[in-house]
């Protein structure tokens, strides 16, 4: 965010703006990975990367908040936990990224 806010162009600091509304621990593990997607070189790992977080996020209480806050409520004002980039930790993002186990995607074979 810190890069938008240096820019000069209307659509940075927009962008910035509308970035910040959003799910702190949302936009730290969508962050991570696009880092880590750099690194994958075949597509059954590159789904395997996205389904494991998108399970994730279905267990992360953010997900329900923005239904409530977007859907429900529709009053646009998501309570998000934790509430600020500073508060998600190293850990918490680490998270989205552990093996699910025995619900793996694996496309190479069946889900494990």
């Amino acid at each position: 965010l810190a890069a938008l806010d240096a820019r000069t162009e209307p659509a940075a600091h927009e962008a910035a703006a509308m970035l910040r509304t959003k799910s702190p621990t949302s936009l730290k593990v969508t962050l991570r990975a696009l880092r880590e997607a750099r690194e994958l070189h075949d597509l059954a790992a590159s789904f395997a990367l996205e389904f494991r977080m998108a399970w994730r996020f279905l267990e992360n209480p953010d997900f329900a908040e923005g239904v409530r806050a977007a859907v429900i409520d529709k009053d646009r004002n998501p309570e998000w936990q934790p509430a600020t980039l500073d508060a998600v930790t190293d850990e918490i993002v680490d998270a989205y990224f552990v093996t699910l186990g025995i619900g793996e995607l694996d496309l190479n074979g069946a889900t494990r």
